[in-house]
């Protein structure tokens, strides 16, 4: 599956690495590196794990960065916009690496992907405000979301988009559990209003279970407090 990248702003990390896969790796002292990725479409494992899916010379890349690398969190992604592309993954000790490729356009390796520089910082701590995290959290859990409401009800329900609330995160030795609260409602904001308790466990390879769901239904003396669109 292809997704194209409207206007987005990646912040990577960068620092000191060794000369891997053949590529000028160099060193980058600031707090972060920026990467325009405004019309780049994105490529992931599910794009280069289909059967029948043809090898091509990105997909060898892809394979042979990611067994270079051997660990991560969350997916690995490939950026691609024409003949420039960027290779992205975090790693579970904090580093943060970014390769840029480009596609050959002439000669005997004509349409072929190679690695021109790798960068990667290694940091204790991302410096970004609460309020972006809970976001940047919520919104990957967004599916996850929605599949467990549908599990519970039977159907699809809506719920207040923005005012989800994150109640818990606790580490655990293959990654962390997540409790999640949402308030579900019909239609155009209508009761029946819900409130739905939900615990994830999100794996350091990004995979989401549900691991306990709780409902509650708001009675109507608490629909005041609810902010209704």
């Amino acid at each position: 599956m292809e997704k194209i990248i409207g206007s987005l702003l990646i912040i990577l990390f960068i620092v000191s690495f060794t000369d891997n896969a053949q590529a000028n790796e160099q060193q980058d002292n600031s707090n972060y590196f920026k990467v325009d990725l405004t019309g780049y479409e994105v490529y992931s494992f599910g794009d280069f794990n289909q059967i029948g899916y043809k090898i091509t010379p990105l997909s060898q890349l892809f394979l042979g960065i990611i067994q270079t690398e051997q660990e991560w969190i969350d997916e690995p992604r490939f950026y691609i916009k024409g003949n420039k592309g960027y290779f992205h993954l975090w790693k579970k000790d904090g580093t943060n690496v970014i390769y840029t490729i480009e596609k050959q356009t002439s000669g005997d390796l004509k349409d072929v992907w190679k690695i021109v520089d790798v960068r990667r910082k290694k940091i204790n701590r991302i410096p970004v405000p609460k309020k972006l995290l809970k976001d940047a959290l919520i919104e990957r859990l967004v599916d996850p979301i929605f599949n467990a409401v549908d599990s519970y009800y039977g159907e699809p329900k809506l719920w207040f988009r923005g005012d989800e609330k994150v109640l818990k995160i606790k580490n655990y030795k293959g990654g962390i559990n997540v409790t999640v609260q949402v308030m579900t409602f019909e239609g155009a904001h209508n009761p029946p209003y819900g409130e739905e308790t939900i615990t994830f466990q999100i794996s350091s390879g990004g995979n989401v279970k549900v691991l306990k769901y709780k409902h509650r239904d708001i009675p109507e003396n608490e629909w005041t407090k609810l902010q209704l669109r």
